[in-house]
């Protein structure tokens, strides 16, 4: 048998294992109507990017079907690392075979985001998944796994949200820069009440000495600080920095507390920026008083 023909034959071998691997995998997730959980959570997310609410629908009935049966799967799904890829890089160099390998391992990635989804559709039922995925938080060095585990926490609510003392307390935590900055973002942080144990930590992360972690705190303490006085006080002495970045985070701060009158006094600011953004500040202030 010539050198060539014992590659591809080799080659052949793999791809017929990782097949079986897969399926044998696939076999141990829970199912509805013939997919798999992970595979679910994969038709949701293409069906909301398409606008397919039909689709939509339809995978979100099935996931909530199965439930939380499906978080052992969902959590091994989460946590792949993108360094974790058991091909061979010389087989992506292979013509047809090259090209499978690479797009089944960006069908891996796109589905590993996608299982976020899970724990947004199922919240609070979700609460026994906190400590597997703060482990998860604490141990992966993949920042998009970090950013996955992050954002799963924030979705099941409340419960979840005390571990994040530890996340953003710990100067030398790997992921305190991204809880904060997620922590910072209304979309994952919206509907949290549950903020007090975060208070002290972002009220001293406010005044760090990296202006990127406190303007984060900034904008953080403005979403969940049980008592908005704590948040516009911090706010305004944000405002008071000569620094751009905190300036334009005080003038969101302010925004997401309601405070219109020291909005409207960002709009005579020297910088561009700030000025820029107290507009389109008082605009979605006015769009959300119209709707309401």
């Amino acid at each position: 048998m010539s050198l060539r023909t014992r590659i591809l034959v080799g080659l052949a071998c793999l791809s017929v294992a990782a097949a079986i691997g897969l399926f044998f995998w696939s076999d141990k997730e829970p199912q509805y109507k013939g997919r798999t959980v992970t595979e679910w959570t994969y038709v949701y997310a293409a069906a909301r990017l398409d606008g397919d609410q039909l689709g939509a629908q339809e995978a979100e009935y099935a996931i909530k079907q199965i439930g939380t049966n499906g978080i052992p799967a969902i959590l091994a799904c989460i946590s792949q690392e993108k360094g974790r890829s058991q091909e061979p890089s010389f087989m992506t160099k292979i013509p047809l075979m090259g090209d499978w390998i690479l797009d089944a391992r960006q069908k891996r990635e796109d589905k590993a985001f996608a299982a976020e989804n899970f724990f947004h559709l199922l919240g609070s039922q979700c609460t026994s998944a906190i400590p597997q995925l703060s482990r998860i938080v604490d141990t992966s060095t993949d920042v998009d796994v970090r950013h996955r585990a992050i954002t799963s926490l924030l979705s099941i609510g409340d419960e979840a949200l005390p571990i994040f003392a530890r996340f953003i307390g710990e100067p030398e935590h790997p992921a305190r820069l991204l809880a904060v900055g997620l922590l910072s973002i209304r979309f994952y942080s919206k509907g949290l009440t549950n903020g007090v144990h975060l208070i002290p930590h972002l009220s001293s992360l406010s005044t760090n000495a990296n202006t990127q972690v406190a303007a984060k705190a900034v904008r953080a303490l403005a979403i969940l600080a049980p008592n908005p006085q704590i948040a516009v006080s911090i706010a305004l002495n944000a405002f008071q920095s000569t620094n751009e970045q905190m300036r334009v985070a005080a003038v969101y701060a302010f925004g997401d507390l309601g405070q219109k009158q020291y909005v409207e006094r960002a709009l005579s600011a020297p910088e561009t920026r700030v000025r820029e953004t107290a507009t389109n500040t008082l605009r979605m202030m006015d769009e959300k008083t119209e709707n309401e």
